[in-house]
């Protein structure tokens, strides 16, 4: 079995676990990738689509082309929190440091 599914998997059950608190009719979970164009993007993709669909959500799936687009990420996610969306899965493409 591929490990990233898994992943996925349980990127999406701390999601749903963080958003349940909250009501919403938006029953959709955003999935921001590093990037679109890699495979490893592909098995998650899979893995939060199982796992959404066996919770009755939905996913919007929407990443940058490029492994080094922070600013799209950052702009799908502005969107995804704006929307209203039920939870938002991000594999961010860079760390940050809180400057000291």
């Amino acid at each position: 079995m591929n490990r990233v599914a898994p992943a996925a998997l349980v990127l999406l059950t701390m999601a749903l676990c963080c958003t349940a608190c909250r009501r919403s009719p938006n029953h959709t979970i955003a999935v921001i990738p590093r990037d679109t164009a890699e495979e490893v993007w592909v098995s998650e993709h899979g893995g939060a689509a199982d796992a959404a669909y066996k919770q009755n959500l939905e996913i919007d799936w929407n990443g940058p082309t490029r492994d080094d687009d922070v600013e799209q990420q950052i702009s799908l996610s502005e969107r995804a929190i704006r929307s209203g969306d039920y939870g938002l899965v991000l594999s961010p493409n860079n760390s940050f440091r809180i400057p000291e």
